[in-house]
This record gives C-alpha cells, structure tokens and sequence, in this order.
C-alpha cells in the first residue's frame, strides 16, 4: 500500500514539474540570436540555367563561380540551392545533378549529387573551407537523358553561404 502511495505521490509531482516548466530552446525566447549566413551568388544574374544530356549520352553542363568570399569570413562555406514553393522548375527524364569542384584542392572531384525540389527549403548540397573563389560544375548524373532548366536569381537556385 505504502509503495502504491509512494509511487502515485512520485508520477504526480513528475507530471506537474515537467508541464509547468516546458523546455523552451533560447531561439524560441529570443529570436534575435537566430544565426545568419552571407551569400554569394553567382554573376551575372539573372541567369538562365540548363543542365542536361541528350539521349546520345551528350552532357551540357553549366559551370558556376562564387567568388568575393573575404579571408575574414569564418565557419564553412557551403554550397546550397534554393527554390521557392511553386518556382518554375521545368525538369524532363533524369534530373539527378552531380556536383564537381572546378578550383581548389579538390579541382575535378564529385563533391555532391542532388535533385532540386522548389519547396522553398535550403537544400545544402555539400561544406568546404573557405576560399576566395569557389567553383562547381553541374551535370546530369549517370547515361540516362535529362535535363532541369531554371532562373537564377538572388537567393534563387544555387549559392554558397558562409559565416553562419
């Protein structure tokens, strides 16, 4: 009976104690403290981009360059895309793109794969160190035909962010 007691007494005060003081995170109570990012964007702008590759397997790829990143930006930069809910997107077969780096130590590697969605979310598609420059070239991923066509705009399609 005791232990019943004991128990019961014990669930209440947890009950009590854990919805009178919910946990609420600092972003939640001071949303001035939200971190920020700087982009960069490419230029010129606006810019129409096309990716594809031709059923004989031809790629047309587009090269990107974000430069202007001062030495004094600090934290990784990072390569994203964005596109607003409802963006006109035109994408026919395969639309997987695969990111390679055209500068920097990692000159010509695959640094990323993604599939754009404009869903109005930041997508990253990878981090890097930052650089004054940073380089990247999309294609359309594997043999398959496809191609994906949109307007580049300021922070609307693909741009790097840093000191976030």
């Amino acid at each position: 009976m005791y232990f019943a007691s004991l128990v019961l007494t014990l669930a209440a005060v947890l009950l009590t104690t854990t919805t009178a003081n919910p946990i609420i995170s600092n972003l939640e109570v001071h949303p001035e403290h939200k971190r920020s990012c700087i982009s960069v964007f490419p230029a010129p702008l606006p810019q129409q981009i096309t990716i594809a590759r031709t059923p004989a397997g031809v790629s047309q790829p587009v090269s990107l360059t974000f430069g202007t990143i001062p030495s004094s930006g600090w934290g990784p930069c990072s390569l994203v895309v964005s596109l607003p809910s409802g963006y006109p997107l035109q994408q026919q077969g395969n639309t997987q793109l695969n990111v390679y780096a055209t500068n920097g130590p990692a000159a010509g590697s695959l640094v990323g794969t993604t599939t754009l969605v404009a869903d109005g979310a930041v997508h990253t598609i990878n981090s890097f160190s930052c650089r004054p420059s940073l380089g990247f070239r999309f294609e359309i991923a594997g043999t398959a035909a496809g191609s994906v066509s949109f307007t580049e705009l300021q922070g609307v399609g693909f741009y790097v962010t840093y000191s976030c």
